[in-house]
């Protein structure tokens, strides 16, 4: 007798289970907000040379002497960002009406906020993550994403691994007692009764197979040697399992995004923008496994896909909540302490290319919270297309077609001339359904 034996008793997706599984889904909603959130973090906008002759809260319009300062950018057909006229500014250089020809390199920048009060690329004199500092910001996103990595390795390792608190690992553990507490409160919610002999026989059938278990290995196996594991910070993991991991994850997200909001310095808000990263794996994952193993298997597909809209909803919100909050320190602190609610958790919960074209909302044209909500909003029909066709198509056909259709689409932005932002925004909105399917 297994665990899904039980379920046919205790109820497949009862009162009980639609609990606990809506409660792990909204923590999805911050995690999307804390993935998403570096487009509006360190939004791109309009920037010139500050000239000699202006003060530190220079605006950045200049008027008419915009064509006697600033050069042209035939390429980008609009001044241009990096360089200035290389002259003394003089009353007399105006007044001849001829623009100097030589140009020099900014030293220092204005920019234009009338789109962004503020964004991590404008920290004037700190970090200017524009001209030949702009891989700067390239590889801000990046490091994010090695933090979503490595906290799939780490987190989603740990929870799976070490000590899970479910009734299928608690079964392989010989705890037998709080197994039954925890069906028993779970059958309570639920209104029902489990016999006490599919109980009994769940267990005899667990401790028969615990023996005959076969060893699984793990990325922390490469720290089973004596001096690896001595050196390495993971033995402190021994003691953890799901709801720890996922709880850990959450105190980390707050941490990392509050220094995010206060960092004073670009290596700072990287790593702990990196930390926020991880953590949304470990927030995510754990939530998504816990949730799903505890439902039967005719309501798996449901709660594997239906998770995902509370996602979409994360990527709506981080629209609005950028729009009502322009400065970005304070949208990064906004962003982050909602995470806090999520800690009363412990006592109401049991154990148990797509972001390349939504980081690249800002760069569409338009206006850029709008672009963004919308790009939110279309991936609700690719979850319900998922939803409605997996049981029935399986998920070779769908898979293989959503990347050929895809590849299709990204090939046809080749025929988009440069400029024409209608199209290049449907081709990034069509391609962002054909990624939710995948």
């Amino acid at each position: 007798m297994g665990y899904d034996d039980v379920l046919e008793h205790l109820g497949e997706f009862g009162r009980y289970q639609k609990r606990v599984y809506f409660l792990l889904c909204i923590p999805t909603i911050s995690c999307a907000l804390h993935k998403l959130a570096s487009v509006f973090l360190g939004a791109q906008v309009n920037h010139r040379c500050k000239l000699p002759f202006e003060s530190d809260n220079a605006t950045y319009d200049l008027g008419g002497k915009f064509n006697m300062t600033i050069p042209w950018d035939g390429v980008r057909n609009e001044p241009a960002s990096c360089l200035r006229f290389d002259t003394n500014f003089s009353s007399e250089y105006f007044e001849e009406g001829i623009p100097a020809n030589k140009t020099a390199h900014c030293e220092h920048w204005v920019y234009d906020t009338s789109k962004y009060q503020s964004s991590a690329v404008m920290e004037r004199d700190m970090w200017d993550m524009v001209c030949e500092n702009a891989w700067l910001r390239a590889t801000a996103d990046s490091i994010f994403m090695v933090g979503v990595l490595l906290g799939s390795l780490i987190f989603g390792d740990l929870s799976d691994r070490i000590i899970p608190e479910s009734v299928r690992w608690l079964l392989t553990k010989g705890r037998i007692e709080e197994v039954k507490k925890l069906l028993s409160k779970a059958a309570k919610e639920n209104k029902v009764e489990i016999p006490e002999s599919v109980i009994n026989g769940l267990v005899e059938e667990k401790i028969e197979k615990k023996d005959e278990k076969v060893k699984q290995h793990s990325l922390f196996d490469l720290f089973k040697h004596p001096n690896l594991r001595k050196k390495s910070f993971f033995i402190f993991f021994n003691w953890f399992g799901r709801r720890p991991t996922f709880f850990i994850s959450l105190v980390l997200q707050v941490i990392g995004g509050l220094l995010a909001a206060v960092a004073p310095g670009y290596v700072l808000f990287v790593i702990a923008r990196m930390l926020v990263g991880a953590t949304t794996s470990g927030v995510f994952l754990v939530a998504y496994v816990i949730g799903v193993e505890m439902v039967g298997p005719s309501a798996r597909l449901f709660t594997g896909v239906f998770c995902q809209y509370f996602f979409s909803l994360g990527f709506v919100l981080t629209a609005l909540f950028s729009y009502f909050v322009r400065d970005w320190r304070m949208l990064q602190v906004t962003l982050t302490v909602p995470g806090i609610l999520f800690f009363s958790y412990w006592w109401m919960v049991i154990s148990g290319s797509y972001y390349g074209l939504s980081w690249s909302t800002s760069n569409l044209g338009g206006n850029d919270y709008l672009n963004f909500l919308i790009s939110g909003a279309v991936e609700v029909p690719g979850y319900t297309f998922t939803l409605l066709t997996l049981n029935v198509w399986g998920r070779k056909y769908p898979l293989c077609g959503s990347m050929l259709v895809g590849g299709v689409v990204l090939l046809l932005t080749i025929a988009v001339p440069h400029g024409l932002d209608g199209p290049t925004f449907f081709v990034s909105l069509v391609l962002q359904v054909i990624l939710t399917k995948i």
